[in-house]
């Protein structure tokens, strides 16, 4: 989409997202929350129709119901105790539930055990994990896992309010004569009944439940511009907890969600942000509140243990995003029929199931002898590695701290996804041609070093301290 189109596409959702009318279940509208100017962010309704509408809605009561009757939790028996902070995380695996560190807030509840801070952390659960099973355990360790479904009281309460904004969407429709705008309330119509949408009325309906339970000083969440996390602080607008959103991963000048609604009830009471350049550019919006600088525990050496590893790969790690992962693929694999002296490791962010993939993707199920799909530590990658690939990911800042050479590739990009925007001495290539050349540089810039130390700060406990 040219930058025009995408600033006024922008412009009328944010309309839509402001609207005095809008309830609720505007505010949870998957397509109204435009991340960044990328496909896979911008919904298209070419292929959807008012009949899927209705297949969606009897599809999602339908299992709701079978839900209810096989594996109905009856949050009663769980026995809650009061807690001063409560964060929301992702289980984007299943292997994270008993994981000592959390993947995007590190060690910060061992943190709070240490400072005498109570904390309860729940999981939005984004596997097949079927949490009723093992809430009840859980929660005597602090934990829970949200519902995929509500009872049918509750399901039946979201569909009706998801009804009532049909309606009123219909009507904003019909009355408009722009055409532009008549595509973008399309797209919220349809997007009004989709997964994500009703994950966030879903995610809002369940804190509700907990917060009661629970009863918080203050709230923490991931905070990247998604539909859940503004139904969240909207749900908290006239409620005593203090909320908190934490900027875990890359933003740039070109985020658009994140920034742009100028809704004080539609964003945290503070902002916490992983270093100095994301802070300022909150600061800049002049809109946010208070904004201070976290830091972030996934940064690290190279571990002084395998030092004299020899590096002998190249380290592929496109970002959480499927056709992310199909561009790098196709990519690496014309250069190593051409190079079979250049081994390969493909890193897949852990948002990506890989046994999926292999199923929509035929290339992903194919044997290649110099390239590997790793299950490895990021560490051990690290360190087997000189070079690194990487279009969105954050790893390229591991990657200057660990000393592998970050290349950014650049496929046909209207728009820049390179964390190292701005930074002229990291290398950018084009085309296959560019790579060869590209894998002679040995050594990491100073430049690269100082943007990614004023990134990334060191995780600062104190500074929950004075909020």
């Amino acid at each position: 989409m040219k930058e025009i189109l995408f600033k006024k596409f922008c412009r009328i959702s944010d309309e839509l997202l402001l609207d005095k009318n809008a309830t609720k279940a505007t505010i949870a509208i998957r397509s109204l929350h435009i991340i960044k100017n990328h496909p896979d962010y911008l919904y298209t309704t070419n292929n959807k129709s008012f009949f899927w509408i209705l297949k969606y809605l009897v599809a999602n009561f339908f299992f709701a119901i079978l839900y209810n009757l096989r594996f109905k939790l009856d949050k009663k028996k769980i026995k809650f105790q009061n807690k001063s902070t409560i964060l929301i995380s992702h289980l984007v695996n299943k292997d994270f539930i008993y994981k000592k560190n959390d993947f995007y807030y590190g060690n910060l509840q061992q943190l709070f055990k240490k400072k005498k801070i109570s904390s309860f952390k729940i999981f939005c659960n984004h596997t097949k994990i079927n949490s009723s099973l093992i809430n009840n355990s859980l929660a005597k360790k602090n934990i829970i896992i949200f519902e995929k479904y509500l009872d049918l009281r509750n399901e039946y309460k979201l569909f009706k309010e998801q009804l009532l904004e049909f309606f009123r969407l219909i009507k904003i429709y019909k009355n408009t004569n722009n055409l532009f705008k008549k595509k973008v309330v399309k797209q919220a119509i349809i997007s009004l009944f989709d997964k994500e949408t009703l994950f966030a009325l879903k995610t809002s309906h369940q804190l509700d439940f907990y917060l009661q339970k629970i009863n918080p000083k203050t709230l923490i969440c991931t905070y990247e511009g998604y539909s859940w996390e503004r139904a969240v602080f909207l749900s908290q607008k006239n409620q005593q907890t203090k909320t908190i959103g934490y900027q875990h991963s890359y933003l740039s000048k070109g985020n658009n969600s994140i920034f742009e609604v100028n809704n004080k009830d539609l964003i945290p009471n503070i902002v916490l942000t992983t270093g100095e350049i994301t802070r300022d550019l909150f600061r800049n919006k002049n809109f946010f509140d208070k904004v201070e600088i976290f830091g972030n525990s996934k940064t690290f050496k190279i571990s002084k243990k395998n030092k004299d590893q020899v590096k002998s790969h190249i380290l592929v790690a496109p970002d959480g995003i499927e056709s992310e992962c199909i561009k790098m693929m196709k990519f690496i694999l014309d250069f190593s029929l051409k190079n079979r002296n250049h081994n390969f490791v493909f890193r897949l962010h852990p948002v990506i199931d890989f046994e999926k993939l292999k199923k929509k993707e035929k290339i992903f199920r194919q044997n290649f002898r110099n390239i590997i799909f790793s299950r490895e530590k990021l560490e051990f990658d690290l360190e087997r590695s000189s070079h690194c690939l990487y279009r969105g990911s954050t790893i390229a800042f591991n990657c200057v701290l660990s000393n592998v050479v970050p290349i950014f590739v650049n496929l046909d990009d209207k728009l820049s996804i390179n964390v190292f925007d701005g930074v002229k001495s990291i290398k950018m290539i084009n085309n296959i041609n560019d790579l060869e050349k590209s894998l002679k540089n040995q050594g990491i810039d100073h430049d690269a070093l100082i943007f990614t130390e004023k990134y990334f700060h060191k995780i600062n406990f104190e500074i929950l301290k004075s909020l």
